[in-house]
């Protein structure tokens, strides 16, 4: 084993990859500018594409096809709802989220070829942040004071919506009501296929899933259930 496996397993290391890996994941703005997150967000990509070969980079890549199928579409229905209601529809704020995620993959292709992480260890972090989110969400809804004090900081666009504001925004995010529900609606299902393929632990992660897209926005149950549906499929068509 070489010296880099060894750290990886080290404490501290292993908590400042989560920490990154949350970061990356839910941007937090705690800055003045709301275009910070985004400038860190493209700084790391740049970081990892130089850390990634062509091949690496064409093979990360091509796993996210679905997914920008899916946040594209989720993008077209909010935006449809948005309209309805006369509200922005937000079209350039959600399809950055396509950014995040890719910064994500990319980071998480450089831990697999560098630390060699595996990627059900990979995964199981990232069930882990969503437990961590839902922490925080509870301590918001104990605490109004706390919540608005985090809100202050992250939800500074959208707290004057006073429905949104008594309704949702729980945890820590820089968008609560589109990237939060729908991104733990695709942890949701990640819960879901690791429980069908390693084992049935995983499954104790689905409720805090649903937990936190119910507080924040519930068109992420709508992307849970089309994509329940779909891995049902798959996996049906697949035993035949």
């Amino acid at each position: 084993m070489t010296a880099v496996n060894r750290q990886i397993g080290g404490p501290f290391l292993r908590l400042g990859l989560l920490i990154a890996g949350f970061y990356l994941i839910y941007q937090p703005n705690f800055w003045s500018s709301s275009y910070v997150p985004l400038i860190v967000t493209l700084g790391i990509t740049g970081g990892c594409v130089l850390l990634l070969s062509p091949k690496d980079l064409s093979i990360a890549i091509n796993r996210l096809h679905i997914f920008v199928i899916g946040v594209m579409l989720s993008v077209i229905y909010f935006a449809f709802r948005a309209k309805l209601a006369g509200n922005d529809p937000r079209v350039f704020q959600n399809i950055v989220i396509i950014l995040n995620v890719v910064a994500l993959v990319l980071w998480l292709e450089v831990l697999r070829k560098y630390f060699n992480v595996t990627s059900e260890t990979v995964l199981t972090w990232m069930l882990w942040m969503v437990v961590v989110q839902c922490l925080f969400a509870l301590v918001m809804l104990a605490s109004s004071g706390i919540r608005a004090a985090i809100l202050a900081k992250t939800a500074t666009g959208i707290i004057q919506n006073q429905f949104i504001y008594g309704e949702r925004l729980y945890g820590i995010s820089s968008d609560y009501t589109f990237f939060t529900p729908i991104y733990h609606s695709l942890m949701g299902l990640v819960a879901i296929y690791l429980g069908m393929n390693h084992g049935k632990k995983y499954y104790w992660f689905l409720p805090f899933c649903v937990f936190i897209i119910v507080l924040n926005g519930r068109t992420g149950l709508i992307t849970l259930a089309f994509g329940f549906a779909l891995m049902l499929v798959k996996r049906m068509l697949s035993s035949v």
